[in-house]
Formats: structure tokens, sequence, C-alpha cells
């Protein structure tokens, strides 16, 4: 993650604004209900401008997607499910050209998620994949919940918790949460209940898009308060 946002504090005018920022993404990552739109202010009250602050954010997030799944199935993976990745990744280069783009003093997207995050979402309640439309759409939900977040999009009978019995819940609940536990026995027991292994990557990538965009939800309304109560409009 520092050498990630290493290039983006030329900015910043005092020597070492980074400790303040790793603070704010590591709440940001294990504790997002804690964050306060204080924890932004001291933030950009160490020097580090408001686009600093939102690439940091936005960084995170990529960060935290890839961590979950290399958490789920280690740093190697198969050309089968580097041709399910394409779509995240195109939702993470998404990302990245907001990263890119410089527009100083300005909030990069307000209080929503940048058009990558909302295509990411609508593909995972959309209906093509192996995993169930329904299945998909609870995971992404559930682990949107887990994080403390509230999902923008209304949640029905058929994305709600009801389309997730064991053990999907439990897989869930551990990517979400703490994508560390995950066990070979995890995986075992989702074949056993009929998932397919392309079906487990698309419940794994709908999981961590789930969790990492629940906790960029948390984070940014304290970033636009944050912002304001140090002067910025």
């Amino acid at each position: 993650m520092e050498v990630a946002l290493s290039e983006r504090w030329r900015e910043a005018p005092l020597a070492d604004p980074l400790p303040e920022v790793l603070r704010f993404l590591y709440t940001m990552t294990r504790e997002p209900t804690a964050l306060t739109p204080a924890d932004a202010e001291a933030v950009i009250g160490a020097g580090v401008s408001l686009r600093q602050l939102e690439v940091a954010a936005l960084t995170c997030v990529i960060f935290n997607v890839m961590n979950r799944l290399v958490d789920a199935f280690g740093a190697d993976i198969t050309d089968q499910q580097a041709a399910m990745i394409k779509p995240m990744l195109w939702t993470l280069g998404g990302i990245g050209r907001v990263i890119g783009r410089r527009r100083a003093s300005k909030l990069c997207f307000g209080a929503s998620p940048p058009v990558e995050i909302t295509r990411q979402v609508a593909a995972i309640h959309g209906p093509e994949g192996d995993a169930p439309q329904a299945v998909r759409a609870a995971a992404y939900t559930r682990a949107l919940e887990r994080v403390g977040a509230t999902p923008r999009v209304a949640a029905t009978s058929a994305s709600s918790g009801e389309a997730l019995s064991e053990p999907a819940r439990d897989y869930v609940d551990t990517i979400a949460v703490d994508a560390h536990g995950v066990t070979d026995a995890h995986v075992d027991d989702l074949r056993a209940a009929g998932f397919s292994d392309r079906a487990i990557f698309e419940l794994t990538f709908c999981i961590a898009c789930g969790a990492a965009f629940g906790q960029l939800e948390l984070a940014w309304p304290c970033i636009v308060a944050g912002a304001r109560g140090s002067g910025h409009r």
C-alpha cells in the first residue's frame, strides 16, 4: 500500500503525512464503522490534500478486493479464472482511471461511487453467471452488510439471506470479515453443495466486491464531511 500511494504525496507540504493516511486506511479496512469525519480532518490537517485522500481511499478499494481473492485462491490462478477476472480488472482499471485524473480541490465523485463501481454492482446482480443470480446478489449484499454498510440496491427475497444457505453463508462471512481464515474445507463444502469451481470463483468475487465497496461506502461520507470541516467546499 505504501509503495502504491507514495507517488501521490508530492503535493503534501509536510515531510511525512503518510502515517495519518495509513491510519485512516487501516481503520477503513479493519473497522470501517469506526471512521468519523474527524479521522479525515486529521489526515487533511497533516498536509494531505483532499485529492490525495480520495486517491488513497480508491487505492484501498483495489487492494481490498484483490487481497480477498488472493487469500481465497493464492497468488496463482488458472486460465479459466484469469478469463473470469477480466470484468473485475475492467472495473478496477476504471477506478485507476479515476485515480489518474487530477481535479484539485474537487471531490472525486461527491456522495456517489464511481460509475465503474456502479456498473460492477449491476453486473453482480445481473443474469449472467454460473452461480445463480440470487446467490451472487445475496453474497454481495451480505458481504456489504458484514462490514457494516447499507446496500444501495434494495434487498428483495431473491437477494436477501434467504438465497444463501450453508455452507455459502459461512463462506461469505469468512471472506468478508477474515479472508485469511479461508481453508480448503470451505471450498470442499461448497463443491459438495453443488457449486462448480467457476461458480465458487464468481461467488468469491461478489463477496470481495461487496466487502470492499461497503468499506468505501462507510469511508466516503467521512471524507466529504471531513473535507468540509477543513474548509473545502
